[in-house]
């Protein structure tokens, strides 16, 4: 199924055509943030992320899992791409196995052993599962998180708390711990972290990944 201007521009093979498609321009690195996107219905068909197409040749049934998670949350197109771009190029690479071995965050969405136990399970159960069988716990995770904004899909995963605050929000100064294990999100370097560098790295992943073809489903 074509998809909007960056199917155009995949199949033509000219980015400059994004432009005479009226494409968006790539997201700001900090600063004012992109209009909220105007909500599409759901295709058959996901963004290219890390790891996805090695995940779903293994798990087939994964695709229909994400279709279905969206679609009961009334998310449309905008939202999925933001989800599918969050955990593959940001979160787990959709690599359940995957643990952060300072936080032992885990699997798809890197729960965190707290996040987990509220959830009704544990990290080494959710290691143990695959990536379909963790997506239960991924949509319990999300249960009750309206989320108008597609960009507030990364705050619900990073830092529920800026959920609809503006991007000049500060959660952490340079010097302070939560700056220091996530300095990487500070692209401008004003040794601040703010709502808008969280929701920035999500833009960003998502921009570049419209680049390339789509996996169809």
């Amino acid at each position: 199924m074509l998809r909007g201007w960056h199917w155009i521009v995949i199949a033509v093979g000219l980015a400059s055509l994004a432009s005479a498609a009226g494409g968006p321009s790539p997201p700001p690195v900090g600063g004012t943030p992109p209009p909220a996107p105007s909500r599409k219905p759901l295709g058959r068909s996901l963004l290219d992320a890390r790891g996805l197409r090695k995940r779903l040749d293994e798990e087939p049934e994964l695709a229909e899992a994400l279709l279905a998670f969206a679609e009961r949350k009334g998310w449309g197109e905008e939202h999925l791409d933001y989800f599918v771009a969050v955990v593959g190029n940001i979160e787990s690479g959709f690599d359940p196995q995957a643990v952060n071995p300072y936080t032992r965050a885990t699997g798809l969405i890197q729960f965190m052993p707290s996040t987990a136990k509220a959830l009704g399970t544990t990290v080494e159960a959710l290691a143990a599962m695959t990536a379909t069988e963790q997506m239960p716990f991924v949509e319990k995770f999300f249960a009750g998180r309206k989320l108008e904004n597609p960009r507030d899909i990364y705050p619900a995963i990073f830092y529920p708390a800026i959920i609809g605050k503006p991007d000049s929000f500060v959660l952490f100064r340079k010097g302070e711990k939560g700056y220091d294990q996530n300095r990487g999100l500070d692209k401008n370097n004003d040794d601040v972290l703010t709502a808008g560098d969280v929701r920035a790295s999500a833009d960003n992943a998502v921009f570049s990944l419209r680049q390339k073809a789509l996996i169809l489903v």
